[in-house]
């Protein structure tokens, strides 16, 4: 579904994740906030993580190249037992800083 208007703004929502990251497109409208789209980008768990992350990285830039969005609002990380999980986190969630970057789109934590 492409945006019906250029002033509406669209926002992207990211859940960042190597094994599964969740988005969401969200429209803001004058007659309120309407769903655009929304669902996983789910890279092969047996993939090295290199691959992984070009995956979420390519995922993302398509995205962001169908829908235009003009904000980008990302889940903040925390440290769990594991200091290796949050590491890959923080990757996955560097794709998405990335993309935001390339296309110049406003960020959120």
């Amino acid at each position: 579904m492409e945006p019906k208007s250029k002033e509406d703004p669209i926002y992207l929502g990211i859940d960042p994740g190597t094994r599964i990251t969740g988005y969401g497109l969200l429209q803001s409208t004058s007659s309120g906030v309407k769903v655009v789209d929304y669902g996983c980008i789910r890279p092969p768990a047996e993939a090295p993580l290199q691959r992984r992350y070009l995956i979420l990285f390519e995922a993302l830039t398509s995205l962001v190249q169908t829908y235009r969005p003009k904000h980008l609002a990302i889940e903040s990380q925390f440290v769990l037992k594991n200091p290796q999980s949050t590491l890959k986190l923080g990757m996955a969630k560097a794709m998405a800083y990335l993309v935001a970057a390339q296309y110049d789109i406003e960020l959120y934590e």
